[in-house]
């Protein structure tokens, strides 16, 4: 039976929405705090996103089951669709994908909530001093405890970094550290001592920063301040927190790199090899029923497994090629959502990291065109009998 354009339309709406509400809600259900299923992993992500394509391709995929922008066009160039199907499906897939965000965000609402307050530390008087005896090894390894851990060894020594000490480790490449807070107009340096050896540079609005350590020769030791030391502290887990808190309300929405590299050339190249394994993967698994050949029987036996097993292969995908991008595999997944979260009244929310979005999008169409010339390839070598 041939379905309409507006048949078409509906399912790849209904059917994308079904996958990424799946997808997203385990990923809330996650990370989010307070939730009943806060920290349960990635395993469980995995298998939800899996069961999300299972339950979409069983609805829908009677009518049209591709769920993914990039695997449309991936089709498409292939042959296997018209273009003109092609571009409706692929509208249809992102305004589900936008929809499945919506109804993410309005379920998880409750637990959408900014940080309140500052982080406080019950630590008396007395247990300060206990804790951070009034010598001068001690208080240079209380200063140096926020900086990093070679820069903490480093003070645990009992000396103070010297001009001939920070040269020599530089000259080793092994360069020491300091920890500054610069929030608009005021900066926050690791020393209150105004003649200290920190010279600390303007860096973005409310961003912890890394800095080098410089000194000048004769410089004495900075005198130090436990009270606000304590204080810098505080204020330094407080920025931590809410970066933390921000990047998990993006993380519910959109995906992110394990790490910041310039273009994000690994983070691509994960996704475009993941997205040609689950395109060629899936392909391979619906072209699958010509080797039953006449035998209408076993074809229909044999299709009614394909929701299955496209979201086994889902759920391995993501746990094989996850660590580094999340995956997305889907340009509807990771945009559609990523502008929810960008235009969402969402408390405490940072940056929606556009930078970035051009990642899930571009990778993953490279893949799946790549994928479903490969599969049309295998599928005509196959028909050949080579």
């Amino acid at each position: 039976m041939a379905y309409n354009e507006v048949q078409l339309f509906v399912v790849e709406l209904v059917g994308t929405a079904l996958s990424v509400l799946f997808g997203l809600g385990a990923v809330a259900n996650a990370l989010l705090p307070g939730t009943k299923g806060h920290g349960f992993g990635v395993m469980g992500i995995a298998l939800c996103f899996g069961f999300g394509v299972f339950v979409a391709v069983q609805a829908v995929g009677h009518v049209s089951g591709l769920l993914n922008p990039a695997i449309t066009f991936g089709v498409a160039v292939a042959g296997r669709m018209t273009w003109k199907r092609a571009g409706i499906a692929i509208c249809a897939q992102f305004i589900g994908a936008f929809l499945a965000a919506l109804i993410t965000w309005v379920v998880y609402l409750p637990h959408f909530q900014p940080l309140t307050g500052c982080i406080q530390e019950s630590i008396s008087d007395e247990m300060l001093a206990r804790e951070h005896p009034e010598t001068p090894r001690q208080k240079k390894v209380h200063v140096f405890q926020e900086m990093t851990s070679k820069a903490r060894r480093y003070a645990s020594s009992g000396r103070a970094p010297s001009t001939r000490d920070v040269l020599r480790h530089d000259s080793e490449g092994d360069v020491l550290k300091g920890v500054h807070i610069h929030s608009g107009k005021h900066t926050w340096h690791v020393f209150q001592s105004l003649n200290n050896c920190i010279k600390a540079r303007p860096e973005k609005s409310g961003a912890i920063e890394d800095l080098e350590m410089t000194s000048k020769p004769g410089l004495p030791a900075p005198k130090l301040d436990l009270d606000a030391t304590v204080a810098r502290k505080q204020r330094i887990k407080l920025d931590e927190r809410i970066r933390e808190d921000q990047e998990v309300k993006l993380v519910v929405f959109a995906t992110r790199p394990s790490t910041l590299e310039p273009f994000h050339w690994t983070a691509l190249l994960a996704e475009a090899v993941m997205t040609f394994v689950l395109t060629y993967g899936a392909l391979a698994i619906i072209d699958r029923e010509v080797v039953f050949g006449a035998n209408e029987v076993a074809k229909t036996a044999y299709k009614a497994q394909v929701p299955y097993l496209i979201g086994v292969l889902v759920w391995a995908v993501i746990l094989a090629g996850g660590g580094v991008t999340g995956p997305a595999l889907n340009p509807a997944r990771d945009l559609s959502p990523r502008i929810a979260h960008f235009l969402l009244p969402i408390p405490g929310k940072g940056s929606s990291e556009w930078h970035y979005a051009w990642v899930p999008v571009i990778g993953p169409v490279i893949g799946a065109t790549l994928g479903a010339l490969f599969a049309e390839a295998m599928k005509k070598l196959h028909e050949s009998g080579l």
